[in-house]
C-alpha cells in the first residue's frame, strides 16, 4: 500500500438518534442512505458513495493516479476508490476532489448538502467540543491498534483514507478527512479529519485535488 503525509498536517447532553433509511439515494444502486439526527442537524450516516450529480450528469471516475493528477490540473470534478479498487468502494464510500463538492449541480441528493465548516462546527459543539467529539464519531470496529470509538453520537466514521493531488493513496485503517464546502484562498478548501497523533477533530485547509470523503447534511 502507498503511504502518504503530504497533505497540509502538523507532523454531557442526551443525544437525539434516529436511524433510517430514507436519507436520499446513496449509490450507484439506488440504496437509500442511512440517516441520524444529532442535536437539531440530520447528517448521512455513510460516506456518500454517488457517481452521479443530482442532474443524472456522471461525474469522472479515474482509475490511474496521472490521471488524476490531470484533472487537478484542469480543475475538473472527480472521484476515485481508494487504491483505485472498486472493493474498497463497498466499505468506505468514494473520494471526491472538491471541484466535485463545488460543482453547481450537486453532489448531494435533493433536500441535502455538503456541510459547511460551520455546520461542522455545531456537530463537534452539540458532541461537546473537538476532544469529547472524537471517540463519540468514530465507528465502534475497523481502526487500526483497536483505536475504535463508542460511536455514541450514531455518525460512525470509519478509517477511510485519502488520495493526495498526485494520486498517491494514504491513511487508510488510520485517518479520514472530508470536505466542507468553504473556499480558503484560491487553491484550498476547509476539512474536518480524524487524524493518527491528534485525539481530537481536527480543522485544517487542504489542496482542492485532494480525495476525500463526503458526508452529506439535510438541508433546512
Amino acid at each position: 500500500m502507498k503511504r502518504i503525509f503530504n497533505i497540509g498536517l502538523f507532523p454531557i447532553l442526551v443525544l437525539v438518534l434516529a436511524a433510517s433509511c430514507g436519507g436520499g439515494k446513496a449509490d450507484d444502486n439506488g440504496k437509500k442512505m442511512k440517516t441520524v439526527v444529532i442535536g437539531e442537524q440530520e447528517w448521512m450516516a455513510e460516506n456518500l458513495n454517488v457517481s452521479v450529480f443530482r442532474d443524472g450528469s456522471e461525474i469522472e471516475n479515474i482509475r490511474y493516479d496521472d490521471d488524476w493528477s490531470d484533472v487537478h490540473k484542469d480543475k475538473e470534478p472527480a472521484w476515485c476508490y481508494y487504491g483505485f479498487d472498486e472493493e474498497e468502494g463497498a466499505k468506505y464510500g468514494k473520494l471526491y476532489n472538491w471541484y466535485a463538492v463545488n460543482d453547481p449541480r450537486g453532489l448531494c441528493p435533493e433536500g441535502w448538502k455538503v456541510p459547511t465548516d460551520a455546520d461542522w462546527q455545531q456537530l463537534i459543539d452539540f458532541l461537546g467540543g473537538k476532544e469529547a467529539a472524537y471517540d463519540k464519531m468514530k465507528s465502534t470496529s475497523g481502526w487500526a491498534n483497536d483505536d475504535n470509538g463508542t460511536n455514541e453520537s450514531g455518525f460512525n466514521a470509519k478509517p477511510t483514507g485519502i488520495v493526495d493531488i498526485g494520486g498517491e493513496f494514504g491513511l487508510e485503517g488510520i485517518g479520514t478527512i472530508w470536505w466542507a464546502s468553504d473556499p480558503v484562498g484560491i487553491k484550498n478548501a476547509q476539512t474536518r479529519f480524524i487524524y493518527p497523533g491528534y485525539r481530537f477533530i481536527y480543522r485544517d485547509p487542504l489542496s482542492r485535488g485532494q480525495g476525500h470523503s463526503v458526508r452529506c447534511i439535510k438541508e433546512k
